[in-house]
């Protein structure tokens, strides 16, 4: 009985289990793989506007409407003790903005796509920790919704190798902001399904976003006429573009524009360009560019007319870089501060180690800090018109011989330092040598080199020039120890006097006047003869002109004068046919009577002196002694009568 009880109870305790167990057996296929952990993630009001739940198979989705939250740190993330567990990322639609490091830190993260709507993406969103603890995204789809994309986003991203877009025009128009640049890698950026190599900026856009293009693997790019900005960053380090055509529309280029483009070789800049973009991390008064910077392969720059300024940096380290051309609009290369030991500043060419050759412009007035250090200029000859120089301006190159010309007055601290300067061509106007114009050491003089120096001015002008030299071991001792030239005189610029315009008659000249390059003196002088004019033609005119009349002909003289002087060149006598007499229409002056003729009378349209009359014949009595009235005289009454009629019947109609 005992027995039978026993058996009787596990029985019912294992029926109990089993119902018990058959709810949550069937709960979990109708859930699929569960909830690991769910909660609110939104960044409006008490954030409950959004949602998140990360289901069992890695799924992490984020739900409802508006922004995120922002998250100072991986650590604040609600689903951070996850982050290892995540493998997919959904964003429903009615998701606006992607916060800060919402999803950095996710290593088995692949691709994401998100979905139109989002706005904006937040600084380190999607980013890895370090380049040693980077993330593990390939692809990116971004939708035209998006307007403002943080620099960060896609910080310690080495597998990326894709971003998706559908619309170029929104694409160009993202507002990249905060630091960093976007992309570490090289990508392909894939417009509808298909990789940009040949990018077409389309009609309308004005302006290329910062950053938008940075580390793309374009070839070419085609910018629209009407285009005025290029932004900081926009087309960095994209590795395999080999050519543009920046539009003559073209006002302002940023900051790293074009910076490591190294299969880029042949560069024209429109003389558009007015603005640069700068380094926004230097606090001090230097302006840093490197527009085009590190272009390795970049070997032919044309500068067009127009262009006032070439910053800082903004051809440094283009080592292939053999020619330049600077238009005679050129005022300033580079910026004249003083060395910041703890920021890294560059010349606008330094370490263009092909550079050989370099002709300045007759108009500039500055050349900036380190401009051309570390470049392979064998000479320079420096105009008049330079009146700032910065240190080091052409130190570490290859100069053997300097010239600088009258307008210069002073030179710059270690200008030619580790150059090996052996000829230096100095103005009577100098007044200044910075320290260590050629050697920072004495002792780095090599033995039996002595500087020859010709100076434009006496011995007696020389002894006024202050030479700085603030050490015997480190100074100017091989300033002060040269072979001195004094009184030299070489041809310089050019200037005209005297001049007299040509005439037709005469030949004209002028004095055409060689300066000395340094004292300002007249070197020569040549009388140079402009042959005489030949006679241009002018318009014709018309002289004695004589109306023609009803009876006779009249006429006038074409002639022709030359636009260079009183000359006449030609004159013909054009005639004009007598007009010929037109009549008006008869008027009756006097009526005829049987007593007395009638007189009518017409006037000549072309002279009212003109005048023709006809006598109208006075009555005559008919057979029957009625009187007869002559053709005019009938025509007269005829109208007079149908006047008439034309009166009464109007009446008849008045009121």
């Amino acid at each position: 009985m005992k027995q039978n009880m026993r058996k009787a109870l596990g029985i019912a305790l294992a029926l109990v289990m089993a119902f018990t167990l058959l709810p949550a057996a069937f709960a979990r296929d109708d859930e699929g793989p569960g909830v690991v952990g769910q909660g609110y993630c939104g960044g409006e009001g008490d954030g409950t506007n959004l949602t998140w739940l990360l289901d069992g198979e890695g799924v992490l989705t984020i739900s409802g409407a508006g922004a995120m939250a922002d998250y100072p740190n991986t650590g604040a993330r609600p689903w951070a003790e996850y982050y290892d567990s995540v493998s997919d990322i959904v964003l429903e639609p009615g998701v606006t903005t992607v916060g800060d490091r919402a999803f950095a830190h996710l290593p088995n993260i692949s691709e994401i796509v998100l979905p139109d709507g989002v706005a904006a993406i937040g600084e380190y969103a999607f980013a890895g920790l370090s380049s040693f603890d980077a993330s593990g995204l390939t692809a990116l789809t971004v939708p035209p919704s998006v307007t403002r994309f943080a620099g960060s986003a896609l910080a310690f991203c080495p597998s990326l190798c894709q971003i998706r877009i559908s619309d170029l025009d929104a694409w160009c128009a993202i507002e990249v902001y905060g630091d960093g640049m976007m992309y570490d890698m090289l990508y392909d950026l894939i417009l509808n399904g298909t990789v940009i190599k040949d990018l077409v900026i389309p009609a309308g856009v004005t302006e290329v976003g910062r950053g938008t293009f940075r580390n793309a693997s374009i070839q070419s790019v085609v910018f629209p006429e009407g285009l005025t900005s290029i932004g900081d960053g926009a087309f960095i380090r994209c590795a395999e573009l080999t050519g543009i055509d920046l539009p003559d529309t073209l006002t302002h280029i940023g900051w790293e524009a074009f910076l490591g483009c190294a299969a880029l070789t042949e560069l024209t800049i429109p003389g558009s360009v007015a603005s640069w973009g700068y380094d926004p991390y230097y606090t001090e008064s230097f302006n840093m560019s490197e527009a085009f910077a590190d272009c390795t392969a970049l070997k032919k720059v044309t500068v067009n007319e127009g262009v006032e300024t070439i910053p800082c940096g903004t051809f440094a380290f283009c080592g292939a870089l053999e020619e330049i051309g600077l238009p005679d609009s050129l005022l300033r290369l580079g910026d004249s501060g003083i060395r910041n030991v703890t920021t890294p500043h560059f010349g606008v060419f330094e370490g263009c180690r092909s550079l050989a050759e370099i002709t300045l412009p007759p108009r500039l007035q500055m050349i900036g800090f380190e401009a051309f250090v570390q470049t392979a200029l064998q000479s320079v000859t420096i105009p008049g018109s330079v009146t700032d120089m910065g240190e080091y301006a052409f130190s570490s190159t290859g100069i053997t011989s300097a010239k600088l010309e009258y307008g210069v007055t002073k030179t710059p601290l270690f200008m030619f330092v580790g150059s090996p300067l052996q000829e230096l061509y100095l103005p009577a106007g100098i007044e200044l040598i910075g320290n260590w114009l050629a050697y920072s050491s004495y002792t780095q003089i090599p033995e039996g080199r002595v500087l020859e120096i010709w100076y434009g001015g006496s011995e007696e002008d020389w002894s006024r020039v202050v030479i700085q030299n603030t050490y015997e071991t480190c100074g100017n001792n091989y300033v002060l120890q040269a072979n001195m030239h004094y009184g030299y005189h070489a041809p310089g610029g050019t200037v005209t006097e005297d001049q007299t315009d040509p005439t037709c008659a005469a030949p004209g000249g002028y004095d055409e006047i060689v300066l000395c390059a340094y004292c300002a003196d007249e070197y020569s002088r040549t009388h140079v003869t402009v042959n005489a004019l030949p006679h241009t033609p002018g318009k014709t005119v018309r002289e004695n002109e004589v109306p023609a009349t009803c009876t006779e002909a009249g006429g006038y003289d074409e002639v022709v004068y030359c636009v260079n002087c009183p000359a006449e060149l030609s004159r013909k006598y054009v005639t004009l046919d007598a007009k010929g007499h037109e009549w008006g229409e008869w008027e009756v002056i006097r009526q005829a009577t049987r007593e007395e003729e009638g007189l009518m009378r017409r006037v000549c349209a072309n002279d009212p002196s003109h005048v023709q009359e006809e006598i109208i014949p006075r009555y005559e009595e008919d057979e029957e002694g009625n009187p007869s009235v002559g053709i005019m005289e009938w025509f007269h009454r005829v109208v007079e009568y149908v006047r008439g009629f034309i009166d009464w019947f109007l009446r008849l109609f008045r009121p």
